[in-house]
């Protein structure tokens, strides 16, 4: 019982450790006889058995993350501009007809969501720019 606490322990840390995303766990039986995991393929004359197969993304350089977080910033500022467009030609439109609240309430939806995207977008380049 004991054992099984401690593989399932070293299982649940495995996560945390920062090779656990780049490649596999492997089982590996040590000099002892006694199992063993590790996130190096096994030492001994063994050839190492994958425990767990982690699905592996090619990891994007820093530029193309900026890219695309710059590309984000530049799509969410432009629909932004049509909605305030948008808005302006309906409030020309309506203005005296007393529908300019309900237009005005329906802006203030549409350009609160997509400020609050810019805002991540712009931290997330931030954090991206000081790495």
């Amino acid at each position: 019982m004991k054992k099984l606490i401690q593989i399932l322990c070293l299982l649940a840390l495995a996560g945390f450790h920062p090779n656990a995303m780049a490649s596999g766990v492997f089982k590996c039986r040590g000099s002892d006889g006694e199992m063993a995991f590790s996130f190096t393929p096994c030492g001994n004359e063994q050839a190492p058995a994958p425990a767990v197969v982690v699905d592996q993304e090619p990891k994007k350089s820093r530029s193309e993350e900026l890219a695309r977080v710059d590309s984000g910033i530049g799509s969410l500022q432009a629909q932004l501009g049509a909605v305030k467009k948008e808005y302006e030609i309906a409030i020309r439109a309506n203005q005296g007809k007393g529908r300019t609240d309900k237009i005005t309430h329906k802006f203030d939806e549409s350009s609160a969501n997509l400020i609050s995207q810019l805002i991540d977008l712009r931290q997330e380049r931030t954090q991206l720019a000081r790495l």
